[in-house]
């Protein structure tokens, strides 16, 4: 009996060591791939020179760990245990806070002002971006600072007690920046403000549990205060967005981007999301404006939902100032802003709208407003100093 069972072990032991390479020869069983920014490894050809310098034996062996089978579930179970057992996750600056609540570590540092020195690098980009709005103006054009929500500002209570900060510091990046930017008049929409009026009697998930964007239906409601405000500052009407029909659901898209990067094996704490079909009110007597928006990860929820693409004639994304995707004359496009004149593109645009999360603030349009300014301003200088 007892020879038995250890050869029924062994049977088993064996059976899932082959098991991953079945499914690799016969993919047979249904896999669901591994979220976030994962990039597997290539595979490599034979040469002598590679076999000499172990460079093939190297690249091989990174292939055959990224693509073996049953790999997605196999990376899944690990890191559950490695959750469960040991309260780890295995993704790029991620923290689980109270109640399952999980952050991007950069923002609770912004907001409790981890190595924050101050404000004198900050006044002297937003006195070169309010240089830059008034000369955009005078040209008939709008420069517009747009701030995005801070999740560590709006789940302040769910932040892990070894990170949080009670109470939060007089002095923030943040706070500094808004006291500054209203001193010198600087044009701006803070949606950080926007959301947390509406936190307390909102019945609907503006930012989630397990995200670190704003919710669709959060982003949806920036975008429409957004059009009414350009609507009335380029004295234009803007196509507006109808609503069809709310829908009450489960996650979409991008609503629990941090819970899908875990990648883990259980289901991330339930929240009901609210979603709308829509359709855009676009009449004759509508205008269409060419817009350039200047952001990172939040303004692809935008567009996502193709809000862009109803309201502009024209528009151009430039994705952390280093990437670009555009619509011109119904023609879509991508490129590099290395590859491209930028400058050129300008007079080109009705508005340019630089949306910016509480980490960037320190880079203005991550390094957009340095170089703008440069140029429409060769011989000015613009000294860093404090107040404090």
């Amino acid at each position: 009996m007892k020879k038995l069972l250890l050869n029924i072990l062994f049977l088993l032991l064996l059976c899932s060591l082959l098991l991953p390479y079945f499914q690799h020869k016969t993919n047979y069983f249904k896999q669901i791939p591994l979220k976030g920014a994962i990039t597997n490894a290539p595979n490599i050809g034979f040469t002598l020179k590679g076999w000499w310098d172990g460079t093939f034996q190297s690249a091989k062996t990174n292939y055959l760990n990224d693509n073996m089978g049953l790999r997605a579930q196999l990376v899944r179970l690990n890191n559950e245990m490695d959750f469960r057992l040991f309260n780890k996750v295995h993704a790029n600056d991620v923290v689980i806070g109270k109640d399952f609540y999980l952050y991007e570590k950069k923002y609770i540092d912004k907001y409790c002002a981890v190595n924050y020195t101050g404000d004198s690098t900050m006044r002297a980009q937003l006195i070169k971006l309010k240089m830059l709005q008034d000369t955009f103006a005078k040209r008939g054009k709008l420069l517009i600072l747009l701030h995005a929500p801070s999740k560590a500002r709006y789940f302040p209570d769910k932040i892990p007690e070894n990170l949080a900060c009670n109470p939060q510091p007089i002095h923030s990046l943040y706070q500094d920046f808004k006291k500054i930017e209203d001193s010198l008049q600087v044009e701006n929409i803070d949606f950080m403000q926007f959301l947390l009026g509406m936190k307390d009697t909102a019945k609907h998930v503006l930012i989630s549990k397990s995200g670190v964007h704003w919710t669709v239906y959060g982003s949806l409601l920036a975008w429409d205060s957004l059009s009414n405000y350009l609507s009335i500052r380029l004295q234009r009407p803007l196509a507006k967005r109808m609503v069809d029909k709310v829908i009450t659901s489960g996650p979409r898209s991008t609503d629990i981007d941090i819970a899908d990067g875990l990648n883990m094996m259980s289901e991330p704490p339930k929240e009901d999301f609210t979603y709308q079909d829509f359709h855009f009110n676009t009449d004759t007597g509508k205008s269409k404006p060419n817009i350039i928006f200047i952001g990172d990860s939040f303004t692809w929820t935008l567009f996502y939902n193709y809000l862009p693409h109803n309201v502009c004639h024209n528009y151009e994304f430039w994705y952390y100032f280093r990437e670009i995707w555009f619509r011109k004359n119904g023609v879509d496009g991508e490129g590099k802003i290395d590859n491209y004149d930028w400058l050129a593109a300008l007079p080109n645009y009705d508005v340019v709208a630089i949306l910016c999360t509480e980490p960037a603030l320190d880079n203005l349009g991550w390094n957009f407003v340095d170089l703008a300014f440069a140029h429409f301003y060769p011989e000015k200088v613009v000294k860093s100093y404090s107040k404090n």
